[in-house]
């Protein structure tokens, strides 16, 4: 498998392969061929170093990375990779991220700065934020600040695409769908209750503009969309939002959404962009909602 490449993030890049390759190969107790496929994983953060070899967003980016250490330690025995190295890994991305002059965490993609989750500010704070901060005491404030910084392009529930682009859209990769997640985390370890007032503010105008006819995948579609619907399920257990899951489902899979999905019919069965996403959807509308996740972006581990 070819180790160059430009992305190093779990989504697009060869160490989202790796990562499910040593979950498939435990599943199929192949224990020698898991090893292997975290070695390879491992190895890749080798070449790392504070310069700005790599993007610091989700899906390409060194949030995108870490990602993949997170996952393999939800989703993999301990015995089977050395746990003291995948924390290093994750402490020397943390260190990358907050490399910077400024007061806020590294966010630009190709120079341009996104306030979203999958190029920008709140996907990177939302990886952060899954590793507890008293790992990492010192970035705590600065993750705070940066938080701050995320909300200050938010009104009423909308959020900007990126700094100096006052458009709003409701997608998962840009807008309020995606900043919902970092809201409701920041809420978890910081316990301040403005950051899930601010995210029930953005659930409701996600109800309201979120259907798509962009496709049914999870980076710009509606089920994407609809993950964050789980996630306010899970932090309140108000019915409610599962109604709207639901809704958001039946819109999915009615003819007049399917027939503008051009997204879905270009890109394939990938997860992001495909069918596959939609599919993981659909799994989680008819299995316990209190176990829905975000395929490999919400890993909540317990990083002990």
């Amino acid at each position: 498998m070819n180790q160059d490449s430009s992305s190093i993030g779990f989504m697009t890049g060869a160490c989202g392969i790796h990562a499910l390759s040593a979950a498939i190969s435990i599943a199929m107790n192949n224990i020698s061929d898991a090893k292997q496929s975290i070695q390879y994983l491992f190895k890749i953060a080798e070449g790392f170093n504070l310069s700005a070899m790599f993007e610091s967003e989700v899906l390409y980016g060194f949030a995108g990375y870490m990602l993949s250490i997170l996952f393999i330690m939800k989703h993999l025995p301990e015995y089977i990779y050395d746990i003291n190295k995948a924390r290093e890994i994750l402490d020397k991305c943390f260190i990358i991220l907050h490399n910077s002059s400024s007061n806020i965490v590294k966010f630009s993609f190709h120079d341009l700065k996104y306030i979203g989750a999958a190029h920008g500010l709140a996907g990177v704070l939302f990886t952060m934020l899954q590793i507890p901060l008293k790992k990492n005491s010192i970035y705590k404030e600065k993750i705070k600040e940066s938080l701050d910084v995320m909300i200050s392009y938010g009104k009423d529930g909308k959020y900007c695409r990126k700094v100096d682009d006052p458009s709003k859209i409701f997608q998962w990769c840009h807008g309020s769908p995606g900043i919902i997640s970092t809201l409701l985390k920041a809420s978890e370890v910081y316990g301040d209750e403005k950051y899930q007032q601010l995210a029930e503010e953005a659930i409701e105008e996600t109800w309201k503009n979120g259907i798509l006819t962009k496709g049914n995948n999870l980076c710009h579609g509606i089920s994407g969309n609809s993950y964050v619907f789980f996630q306010m399920y899970q932090n309140t257990r108000n019915q409610k939002y599962l109604y709207y899951a639901y809704q958001f489902y039946q819109s999915s899979i009615s003819k007049r959404i399917q027939v503008h999905s051009y997204a879905s019919k270009s890109k394939g069965i990938n997860l992001m962009e495909g069918l596959l996403g939609h599919g993981c959807f659909c799994l989680n509308i008819i299995e316990d909602p209190k176990d829905a996740f975000f395929p490999g972006y919400d890993n909540d581990i317990v990083y002990l």
